[in-house]
């Protein structure tokens, strides 16, 4: 089962993925014959609020999309003068959870550019809100602002190949697979340091002060002026992403299978 949540009355061996603690019961919790975690935050609340032995638990990673990946500098080019005007971007590729995430990634982008009057620009791949033209009216680099609507997966893997570093702000269920599909795609990640995002990347990802807007912009700062340290996200971010791939997670999960 992959919702939390697993069958009380049945007696076939049962197998749950827990992908959210909080929306998992109890009775289906102590039913599951093996549960499977995607971190180990998530396996030490098992074990310690509810009892769970530690043996009947397999931590499993996600990883990147492998449609992500580097591309050459033409491609990026054609990428660049479609979206951004043939200047570099930032690339926010998450969701906002809340209005006010929007407003907390423009006061970041806002600190970013008065500190380096660059012509940057920042993409956004999520749909526009009437919540996010009414933010941008009074901004005053609303025009380095582009937002980004496609649902198509070959567009987002060739613009987050193109982005100078992806933005990763809120600390959110699908940040860790945005930082994998960037550091596949040969992009430095800056995000805040939420526990699977972590655990995963460890020194590979720019870590900021978990909401503090003008802490993000700093490190879009720090990724801008060092090209080397940029340089040496990337490389470090590559080896991550040998390390979490989809092969060894169904080899991981096939084993459990067998186990249960």
């Amino acid at each position: 089962s992959l919702h939390n949540a697993c069958s009380s009355s049945v007696s076939i061996p049962q197998y749950m993925f827990i992908q959210d603690i909080e929306k998992a019961k109890k009775v289906h919790i102590k039913k599951a014959r093996l549960l499977l975690a995607t971190d180990n935050l998530t396996k030490k609340q098992l074990i310690e609020k509810y009892g769970v032995p530690e043996e009947k638990i397999t931590v499993l990673y996600p990883s990147a999309n492998k449609m992500f990946g580097p591309i050459n500098e033409e491609e990026k080019s054609i990428i660049k003068n479609k979206y951004s005007e043939d200047k570099e971007f930032f690339l926010f590729n998450g969701i906002f959870s809340r209005q006010e995430d929007f407003i907390d990634l423009l006061k970041s982008f806002s600190h970013f550019k008065k500190r380096q009057q660059s012509n940057f620009k920042i993409l956004l791949t999520t749909p526009k809100k009437s919540f996010f033209e009414k933010s941008l009216a009074g901004y005053r680099y609303r025009n380095d602002v582009k937002f980004v609507d496609t649902t198509d997966k070959k567009e987002q893997a060739v613009i987050t190949a193109s982005a100078y570093a992806v933005v990763l702000p809120f600390n959110t269920n699908d940040a860790v697979i945005a930082a994998l599909n960037a550091m596949r795609s040969g992009v430095p990640v800056i995000a805040v340091k939420s526990v699977v995002v972590n655990e995963v990347a460890e020194d590979a990802v720019l870590y900021a002060q978990t909401g503090a807007p003008k802490d993000i912009g700093e490190k879009m700062m720090q990724v801008y002026i060092d090209e080397s340290f940029r340089f040496k996200l990337i490389e470090k971010g590559k080896l991550v992403t040998t390390t979490y791939t989809g092969e060894k997670s169904a080899e991981v999960l096939w084993q459990s299978i067998l186990k249960v």
